[in-house]
């Protein structure tokens, strides 16, 4: 679903508040130096599992609310639209490849 890939870090910080965050946190920043990890174990599993699960559970309980013709309608009209830009960027590239051979 929609929580599938999702990976979280556990730390405990300086208050000793246990802080939940994504991933790239340790690659972007955003964690503070005065927090200290939990590895990888039993208990930040637990937590991964329980979070997942409960994500599921949010996304089931709103999912229905987008199974409707409206939303069919809107995914038609991006699409159109995605296809106009990309008509639009074709027209003007040989445009300007045509331009370019008259230089």
């Amino acid at each position: 679903m929609g929580s599938e890939g999702l990976r979280l870090r556990i730390y405990v910080n300086k208050q000793k508040k246990l802080i939940i965050a994504p991933d790239y946190n340790d690659r972007y920043g955003g964690i503070s130096n005065v927090t200290i990890q939990i590895k990888d174990g039993k208990f930040s599993r637990e937590i991964n599992q329980r979070i997942e699960e409960a994500i599921n559970f949010i996304i089931k309980e709103y999912e229905p609310m987008f199974d409707t013709p409206i939303i069919d309608e809107m995914f038609k009209e991006k699409e159109q639209a995605i296809r106009k830009m990309v008509d639009y960027d074709t027209a003007l590239t040989e445009m300007v490849e045509v331009d370019d051979e008259n230089y």
